[in-house]
């Protein structure tokens, strides 16, 4: 067993560690704690967390009792807080805050391919709909009017379009160009839970995570301290740690699991940004479309309808 896991960690230790995520945030790397889908900076996270983990301290709490107890800490955090004092500064404590960002960063950027294809569509069509209002309607109205017929709701709707047009033909465009610098500044305080299968990528990464630390655990023998718990562990952490394999038996077992929930999330990652992109287009695009379609061929049909009778 290490130094550091036979002295008690004090607060020092963990206002070090805080210290060391956000160099290594503002060396580009991404560190998550807790919530991704707060709007929080890390610098606010870990602020909260430095006065959280004081106040406990100067209560007569010890480190140790904070990490096993307080859930007001992220599990997360917690989580790797104590890989990170217990085996000597493990790389394994950093990269399980590192990964769970980068997993948000991944569907951050998947969210944003998906919108560009919907963002072009809604260009071209307003500079359709746009010849369609100055150019195409006041052909519609010379027809209707040498056969002698009525405006329809097709013909209707392109003549009150031109007469607000010095309001929509502003609005649409400054409404997207604001839509996405909104988008682009806020875009990592925004929830991304209503992305389908987005948690399971989170849950799979956040499994293998759990499983290196817990192989590094074990590699220390802090297991002998009650760091490891597998009463609490779920799926292949579980089996991995069953009583009936052997101490290398589980370090073996938690490897193998690490690698299997890792390319789980990479699967799953690569199926949503394969699906994601077609789905927002399908949909949002075909909305657009349809109701570029619906614009030019009603008055069409409602002046053949004219035309055909008797």
């Amino acid at each position: 067993m290490n130094d550091r896991a036979n002295c008690d960690p004090n607060l020092d230790d963990v206002l070090a560690f805080n210290q060391t995520l956000l160099n290594l945030e503002r060396t580009g790397i991404p560190i998550g704690i807790g919530d991704s889908d707060t709007a929080l900076s890390l610098q606010s996270k870990i602020d909260l967390i430095d006065s959280k983990v004081a106040v406990a301290v100067a209560r007569g709490s010890s480190v140790r009792q904070i990490l096993e107890s307080n859930d007001e800490l992220p599990a997360q955090y917690r989580s790797a807080l104590s890989l990170w004092l217990l085996c000597d500064h493990s790389p394994e404590a950093l990269a399980a805050l590192s990964d769970q960002a980068s997993e948000r960063r991944d569907m951050e950027k998947a969210l944003s391919y998906s919108l560009l294809q919907p963002i072009i569509i809604l260009g071209l069509v307003y500079l359709g709909f746009l010849y369609l209002v100055f150019g195409v309607r006041p052909k519609l109205e010379s027809i209707a009017s040498q056969i002698g017929a009525e405006p329809g709701i097709g013909l209707w709707f392109l003549q009150t379009a031109k007469s607000n047009a010095w309001v929509w033909a502003i609005a649409v465009p400054l409404c997207v160009a604001l839509s996405v610098a909104i988008w682009a500044r806020n875009k990592s305080g925004w929830s991304l839970g209503y992305m389908p299968g987005r948690r399971r990528i989170a849950d799979a990464i956040e499994n293998a995570n759990k499983a290196r630390g817990m192989r590094r655990l074990l590699e220390n023998e802090s297991s002998k301290e009650g760091s490891i718990q597998p009463n609490k562990a779920t799926g292949l952490l579980k089996w991995a740690l069953t009583e009936e394999f052997s101490r290398e038996e589980k370090m073996g077992a938690l490897s193998a699991s690490a690698i299997t929930y890792q390319r789980i999330a990479e699967t799953r990652t690569e199926q949503m940004r394969a699906w994601l992109p077609t789905l927002v287009g399908a949909s949002v695009g075909g909305l657009l479309v349809l109701a570029f379609g619906l614009s030019l061929f009603a008055p069409m049909i409602e002046l053949l309808t004219a035309l055909t009778r008797p």
